[in-house]
């Protein structure tokens, strides 16, 4: 009984190695579109399981671009907009242009940002090997924006607080004003209320500041007089 065991178990791993190169007759990796192999995660001799990860591709036409925003700025991308993206290697400039194709439509939690999606476009100028990025390449992207007209730089040294500012007024009085903030970089915020077109802030740092005290021009770099403009 059990010598018919055995070349019962024998048959039967026959057939089963029978059928497992019959499957492998059968089996093509392909992927569906041109590629290059970036990377493997099976040996030569490993049981694939249906679901296994068997590596990463990527398609070697067309790359994309995953950029973040600050939602102040997402809400500011225009529909139509242009954008570059550079890079500096070996002390030469490579650039490319992109286009916006897609929104992610979500927003990372952990930043507070959210993320748009460019198809970088090759640069048949560039020399070979750099019509395109190079895949994991670290990029930066210029992106144009909307237009806000009629609005006010202010410098960001003048601004107290969040959205306070400090303003001499036509009688030499110190007075506080709420400044509405459609946008700020490093060195400008950008507003639409709370000053105008002329006026001189306060750009030095005032002791026990009282509203309604008498101010005097010390030196003219110590007053700024703002302007209208617009920026992108």
């Amino acid at each position: 009984p059990f010598m018919k065991s055995a070349k019962a178990r024998v048959v039967s791993a026959e057939a089963l190695l029978e059928k497992a190169l019959e499957d492998l007759n059968r089996t093509r990796v392909r992927a569906p579109f041109d590629c290059r192999v970036r990377e493997a995660a099976l040996d030569l001799g490993t049981t694939v399981m249906t679901g296994a990860r068997l590596g990463m591709v990527y398609d070697t036409e067309g790359y994309e671009l995953r950029l973040p925003f600050s939602l102040t700025d997402y809400a500011l991308i225009p529909n139509e907009s242009t954008m570059s993206v550079v890079n500096e290697i070996g002390g030469n400039n490579y650039q490319w242009n992109a286009e916006i194709v897609r929104r992610e439509g979500d927003l990372d939690r952990a930043t507070l940002s959210a993320y748009v999606i460019a198809a970088i476009q090759p640069n048949s100028e560039a020399p070979e090997g750099f019509k395109q990025p190079l895949p994991g390449m670290f990029v930066k992207a210029e992106v144009s924006g909307a237009v806000l007209e009629n609005v006010i730089a202010v410098p960001r040294s003048a601004v107290r607080g969040r959205d306070q500012i400090a303003v001499m007024n036509d009688e030499d009085q110190l007075e506080f004003r709420k400044l509405e903030i459609v946008r700020s970089s490093s060195q400008q915020v950008y507003v639409t209320g709370g000053v105008e077109s002329g006026e001189r802030i306060i750009l030095t740092k005032l002791e026990l500041p009282v509203v309604g005290m008498k101010l005097a021009v010390a030196q003219a770099r110590d007053t700024s007089s703002l302007t209208e403009e617009n920026v992108q």
